[in-house]
């Protein structure tokens, strides 16, 4: 019921919410995804406290695992926050775009005959394979190292939307006790070198998400609105 009241106030329609059953797997997620009249927020059930099941019914591992319905529907309120700030659209739109300038570098640089001629090869000798190895090991290796931390610091950027839209909504002491659960719940280490997280992560992590929360409860008191 907390979901669907959620759902309410953010306009979306609750038949668009679905929980899919797993069999084999343990981790615990909900995301967001399509657009328009295709638009999707899907539930594991193993986020759901016991997958939504009697305690008997499920194995003694799985017993005090996953999210109350309040949890849950903190969760529930960070994915509509991807929506209502169009995420999946504007992810969409940067994935194009990265795609074709790869592929203009790509050609560009294929086609140059100064690129082999720098590995050793005679002037207007232009081997494909070879052509294909160089241009995606080395030519491309700057620019696809370089888009590669821009597009994860842009998700990240997201997460952090999400995350101050569930705020706004007065969802966000139950997002972060969704957040520290799941971790508990998975025994996640949740300290990570900053470097390697801005090179790998396309989530911000725990403690980062829940100094984010602070801070906004910092502002909202600043601003008398907490």
């Amino acid at each position: 019921m907390e979901v669907k009241r959620v759902c309410d106030v953010v306009g979306f329609p609750m038949k668009r919410v679905f929980i899919i059953k797993t069999r084999t797997m343990q981790y615990s997620n909900a995301y967001f995804y399509g657009s328009c009249c295709l638009k999707r927020i899907v539930i594991f059930d193993t986020l759901l406290l016991n997958k939504g099941k009697e305690p008997n019914e499920i194995h003694p591992y799985e017993v005090g695992r996953g999210l109350t319905n309040i949890q849950v529907a903190g969760v529930v309120c960070h994915e509509l926050g991807h929506w209502k700030h169009g995420h999946f659209y504007k992810a969409t739109i940067i994935m194009k775009i990265h795609f074709f300038i790869t592929m203009g570098l790509f050609g560009l640089f294929f086609h140059s005959p100064q690129l082999y001629m720098a590995v050793g090869f005679k002037a207007g000798v232009m081997p494909i394979i070879v052509g294909f190895i160089i241009v995606l090991k080395f030519a491309l290796t700057p620019y696809l190292t370089l888009a590669n931390v821009l597009m994860l610091w842009n998700l990240r950027r997201f997460e952090y939307a999400a995350d101050k839209f569930a705020h706004r909504m007065g969802y966000s002491i139950q997002l972060r006790m969704a957040l520290v659960k799941i971790y508990a719940d998975h025994m996640s280490f949740p300290v990570y070198d900053q470097c390697y997280a801005r090179w790998h992560h396309t989530h911000p992590t725990i403690l980062q998400r829940l100094a984010y929360q602070q801070k906004l409860d910092m502002k909202a008191m600043n601003a008398g609105t907490y």
